[in-house]
């Protein structure tokens, strides 16, 4: 497998037509799982939780899903500044990644962009937080 990133950007839109941060990698999965994890650090993110969904029990009729999983990660520092604003913002600062390997072996990596779950922020200080996020997020996305 080559060892060059697939795709270089990382705005875009999801299947649902929502707007979605994005990267494709053409890494292997475990590199691509090491690159992010290490990403997510360096940009102060923490991996609540990380849930296998290859390993879930395949329907009779279905192939085996694609190697995939989901990454739950939130930025502490910048959450615990959000929530001083505005007490909603803790849930919504929470992001999942999700993490698909397609029919070429290329890694692809989406999460919902923070800035529009956010769009209609109570207050310029919470906007500002929002996209110190979003810029983390697509700071690590770039390092895949």
């Amino acid at each position: 497998m080559s060892s060059e990133r697939a795709d270089h950007g990382v705005a875009g839109v999801d299947r649902a037509g929502g707007p979605a941060l994005r990267a494709v990698s053409a890494f292997s999965w475990s590199d691509v799982l090491a690159r992010l994890t290490n990403a997510l650090y360096v940009e102060g993110f923490a991996i609540w939780s990380e849930i296998d969904l290859t390993q879930m029990r395949p329907v009779r009729s279905l192939a085996r899903p694609p190697q995939q999983r989901l990454m739950i990660v939130g930025h502490p520092q910048l959450s615990r500044q959000a929530l001083s604003i505005d007490e909603r913002a803790g849930l919504d600062l929470t992001l999942t990644l999700h993490l698909r390997c397609d029919e070429r072996g290329h890694i692809h990596v989406r999460c919902q962009d923070p800035r529009q779950v956010w769009a209609r922020a109570s207050s310029e200080r919470l906007e500002l937080v929002v996209e110190a996020v979003a810029e983390r997020l697509q700071r690590v996305l770039v390092a895949l």
